[in-house]
């Protein structure tokens, strides 16, 4: 019997340095503290159940994040802190 794969939660967390604007699909913002991986999903305001969302970043430079629209859509506007 084949064994169903583990998905790895890592238990992230970090602060907006930069904001996230609603009005692009791809873009990037910037962290306090980069995640270790270079490429994955993010819990975006995970207590704010208006505002929680999940986005896919596709690469890492520094403490910048590149991500991709879910589904091709803009993400929420996300405020700096």
């Amino acid at each position: 019997m084949a064994q169903a794969p583990l998905n790895t939660q890592n238990f992230y967390t970090s602060t907006l340095t930069s904001p996230i604007p609603n009005t692009a699909v791809d873009g990037s913002f910037t962290v306090t503290s980069p995640p270790s991986a270079t490429r994955g999903w993010l819990v975006l305001n995970k207590s704010d159940t208006a505002n929680r969302e999940v986005i896919y970043f596709y690469n890492r430079s520094g403490s910048t994040l590149f991500y991709r629209g879910v589904d091709r859509s803009s993400p929420k506007e996300h405020e700096v802190g």
